[in-house]
């Protein structure tokens, strides 16, 4: 057979009429795979981001249960968490003086001890 009475150009056409549908559809598949993938980047980053002061906190009390960091950082980090913590939910800042009144106890009773029936010595 020779190569002029074979079908070459009836079979190139019929491949290529399934060829470029399919690296199209493979084109589109493989592009929308990438836009979700980068939404989800975006979401995870955004997301991560924007802990509230509730989430920094609970993050920097395992961090002090396991040691990574000391007493004194956690309570400092907690003070300044605290107060957006407070401004977030509107309450009223902390007043050093009416706490100190409310830790005194409100009678001599108190100091004895609790009412329990039993009186000391």
């Amino acid at each position: 057979m020779n190569l002029t009475q074979m079908p070459w150009p009836l079979l190139a056409a019929a491949e290529w009429s399934i060829l470029v549908p399919g690296l199209c559809l493979g084109i589109a598949l493989l592009a929308g795979a990438w836009i979700i993938l980068l939404v989800q980047r975006w979401r995870r980053r955004s997301r991560s981001e924007t802990l509230s002061a509730s989430e920094q906190l609970a993050h920097f009390r395992s961090l002090y249960e396991q040691g990574a960091i000391s007493e004194e950082e956690f309570n400092r980090l907690r003070a300044l968490l605290g107060g957006e913590l407070r401004r977030s939910l509107k309450v009223p800042p902390r007043n050093q003086a009416t706490d100190d009144v409310q830790q005194k106890p409100a009678s001599p009773r108190n100091e004895q001890g609790p009412n329990d029936g039993i009186r000391p010595v």
